[in-house]
């Protein structure tokens, strides 16, 4: 299994890479959130309530570790989005609370809509193994970021907001 500081060396790898292209300024695009590990206690939920008052970025990447399993999360624009490599692994209600209660708290200045939404992206990419999640997780934040029109969560996100489902195949 990759480690948190792969992750988050990657993760500093990507902002580099991307930083420095011209013509396209990612520090108003995206935000890296440091790879998670630890209980879901208020300290993660100040953690990220703090993270989303630090800028006005339009999409932040968090990587979770939940029960020895790494998936990705997207907030773009009070929306939560879940990527997980695996077709079967268990629900992550708690962490689901978790960011809902720090969205809901972040919501509260007025920046973002006060009902946020988890949504699920089900039929994302899946890896075979059960050890390749942390490749998986690193390589959909290339792939999003990558994406510059926007088109692959833009695409969801209005799949989700017209058809009122809570998954969408990508």
């Amino acid at each position: 299994m990759i480690g948190q500081a792969v992750i988050s060396t990657y993760m500093t790898y990507l902002y580099s890479m991307f930083r420095d292209t011209p013509g396209r300024d990612l520090s108003t695009s995206f935000s890296f959130l440091h790879p998670s590990t630890y209980n879901l206690n208020d300290e993660f939920e100040a953690y990220v309530v703090q993270r989303l008052k630090d800028g006005v970025l339009r999409m932040n990447f968090l990587p979770f570790n939940y029960s020895s399993h790494w998936i990705l999360i997207v907030i773009w624009e009070s929306e939560i989005y879940l990527l997980n490599s695996l077709p079967h692994y268990p629900h992550p209600e708690q962490l689901e609370k978790a960011l809902m209660r720090a969205v809901r708290s972040y919501a509260q200045e007025g920046r973002v809509n006060k009902n946020p939404k988890i949504k699920k992206l089900m039929e994302c990419p899946k890896r075979p193994g059960g050890m390749e999640c942390g490749y998986a997780v690193m390589r959909y934040m290339k792939d999003i970021i990558e994406d510059t029109d926007m088109k692959l969560l833009e695409k969801v996100y209005s799949e989700l907001k017209n058809n009122s489902v809570s998954f969408v195949s990508i």
